[in-house]
């Protein structure tokens, strides 16, 4: 499920429960676990460049409108291109995949001003992986968990890359 800013509690019990270096997550894809979560992130990745690659006046506005995205902290545009966040109290996979998404479409920031991307009251909450259309609906496992009136703690909709990313999140470890 979903972390958030409980990522530094989780990753300390499943440390005690494990031992350091002996967990990690996946992704489970169409019949194949995504034991690296690179290769979960590439395809977090394509869903946003589909995204912007669709949607030619969101980009051109995100393009000539803003110096950069980040997800709940300004201090996210640090990371720039790299998925490494240590350190960081909560992961911000959204703003790396849209840069990455920007620059593969052959475009870069060209405005002044900083765009946050998480906050429903922020003009970016449009770019919210909760938001956006995962590229390949099929591979979310089902029955698929997203907002809605049975499940109104849940914030990602139907088929967003959130819904990919948390429904077909898996834990994988040693059993030593």
């Amino acid at each position: 499920g979903y972390w958030g800013f409980k990522k530094r509690k989780i990753e300390a019990e499943f440390n005690k429960k494990y031992g350091d270096n002996n967990w990690s997550i996946g992704h489970y894809g169409e019949n194949v676990i995504l034991s690296y979560v690179r290769l979960s992130l590439s395809l977090y990745e394509i869903s946003y460049v589909h995204f912007l690659k669709n949607n030619p006046e969101i980009l051109r506005w995100l393009c000539s409108s803003f110096k950069d995205v980040y997800d709940y902290s300004p201090k996210n545009t640090r990371c720039q291109f790299s998925y490494d966040m240590q350190n960081e109290s909560a992961n911000h996979y959204q703003d790396i995949a849209v840069r990455r998404a920007i620059r593969y479409l052959g475009y870069s920031f060209q405005g002044n001003e900083l765009l946050q991307i998480r906050g429903k009251d922020s003009s970016g909450y449009i770019l919210n992986p909760g938001k956006i259309p995962f590229f390949a609906p099929r591979l979310i496992k089902q029955p698929e968990m997203f907002s809605s009136e049975d499940n109104p703690r849940i914030w990602w909709d139907k088929g967003s890359i959130e819904s990919f990313w948390q429904n077909n999140k898996i834990l994988l470890y040693r059993n030593l």
